[in-house]
C-alpha cells in the first residue's frame, strides 16, 4: 500500500482520487475535507458533549476504584477517552460519518 503524505494531498489529479476511492475508501475528497476541518459546536450539541464526558468520567472513577492498576485497566481507560472522542465527532459532524 502506498503511503500518502500531506503535502500530497492537496495536488491530487482525480485519477488519483478515483484510484483511492477504489481501493476501498468510501469518502468523495470534499467529504474528506468536510471531516476534517474544526466544527464548532452549537450550544445544543456543547450540552451533549458535556453529558458524554461526564458520564465517561464516572465510568473512569469506577474502573480506578474497583479494578487493579494494570495494563488493562489503563486500557480501558483510554477506550474510554476513544469513545469520549468519537461520540463527540459524531455530534459535532451531525452524523457525516
Amino acid at each position: 500500500m502506498k503511503i500518502i503524505y500531506y503535502d500530497e494531498v492537496s495536488s491530487f489529479t482525480s485519477k488519483q482520487w478515483d484510484y483511492i476511492m477504489k481501493r476501498g475508501m468510501k469518502m468523495e475528497k470534499a467529504q474528506v475535507d468536510e471531516v476534517f476541518k474544526y466544527h464548532a459546536p452549537s450550544e445544543e450539541q456543547i450540552e451533549s458533549l458535556k453529558a458524554i464526558r461526564d458520564t465517561a468520567k464516572i465510568l473512569v472513577l469506577c474502573i480506578l476504584n474497583e479494578c487493579p492498576a494494570s495494563a488493562d485497566r489503563t486500557t480501558a481507560i483510554r477506550k474510554i477517552r476513544e469513545a469520549v472522542m468519537t461520540a463527540n465527532a459524531s455530534i459535532v459532524l451531525n452524523g457525516l460519518v
